[in-house]
């Protein structure tokens, strides 16, 4: 059952923010300090999300407002929620894999869009480059494999220790020759087809944006084909690949962080399948 308390502050929140009676129609989520849920302003159906990682969505959906990107729109904020509208559809994931051939160009272009919306500065998280803070992109990149082979220890019977160790010496030589000159742009930095959603035939938008972050494009794409080989979408894969062709050589670097990065995440949460299949993944990028 939902929790009248957590309802009766959603509702409170809202309606400071909107100066309206609303009414809470349902808790989608609850995390350990986050909530989304949907509420109804007496016209139509809004999301309001509350927690501490609201504001960096709320810069992220504001900035995508610039460039007419399809995403929610921001309908009202205060510090630690934020109100925005509902897209309702249907995830791309759920699609046939016919379905997701038609559709899945429109995601690459999407992804492609937000080019437009360039750093002000270095690369990181989009709360700390709108705080003046600065880190090499490369240097980003090897927080992120750093921090994953810390939760990947050794001594796990569900952890192959050779693999890990020997995917690391890959990034590490792939950092090496890594430019030092890329564009950096803003990211959505979990593009996978939940977060896309389907209206009709058309893409309605890209949601759940409280983990953006600047850095190459690239890197939101090879996010985006972890997806689809742990959906082992031959058909849209194809698409991928003829995308990303003459940026192969980088694109490729990104996705075995991505996948290293994600196998530590599942490990985190306990998610099986994720860690057996990443691992797997990881393992067929480094036998060719």
């Amino acid at each position: 059952m939902t929790n009248p308390t957590e309802s009766e502050k959603i509702a409170s929140l809202a309606t400071q923010i909107l100066k309206k009676e609303i009414s809470v129609l349902k808790i989608n989520r609850l995390g350990n300090d986050y909530t989304v849920a949907t509420i109804n302003d007496g016209v139509q159906d809004l999301i309001v999300k509350t927690g501490p990682g609201i504001e960096a969505e709320y810069l992220a959906l504001s900035t995508l407002a610039t460039i007419n990107f399809p995403s929610p729109r921001i309908v009202g904020y205060i510090e630690g929620a934020t109100i925005m509208t509902k897209l309702d559809g249907i995830e791309i994931r759920d699609l046939s894999a016919s379905n997701r051939f038609r559709i899945i160009p429109e995601v690459f272009d999407a992804v492609e869009k937000l080019r437009a919306c360039k750093s002000p500065i270095q690369s990181g998280n989009i709360l700390d480059v709108s705080k003046g803070k600065r880190i090499a992109w490369k240097d980003y990149l090897n927080q992120v494999v750093n921090s994953a082979a810390s939760e990947l220890p050794g001594n796990s019977n569900d952890i192959d220790e050779s693999l890990i160790l020997n995917t690391i010496q890959l990034i590490t030589k792939g950092l090496e020759e890594l430019p030092g000159d890329i564009q950096l742009t803003l990211l959505h930095n979990d593009v996978n087809l939940t977060n896309c959603i389907l209206d009709k035939d058309c893409l309605l938008g890209v949601i759940d944006w409280g983990d953006a972050i600047y850095g190459d494009w690239l890197y939101d794409m090879a996010r985006l084909r972890m997806n689809l080989e742990q959906l082992s979408d031959v058909a849209s894969l194809g698409l991928y690949k003829e995308k990303i062709k003459e940026v192969e050589s980088r694109e490729q670097l990104y996705y075995v962080c991505r996948l290293l990065e994600y196998l530590a995440i599942y490990k985190r949460y306990g998610k099986d399948y994720g860690v057996t299949n990443n691992q797997t993944l990881l393992s067929q990028v480094l036998s060719r």
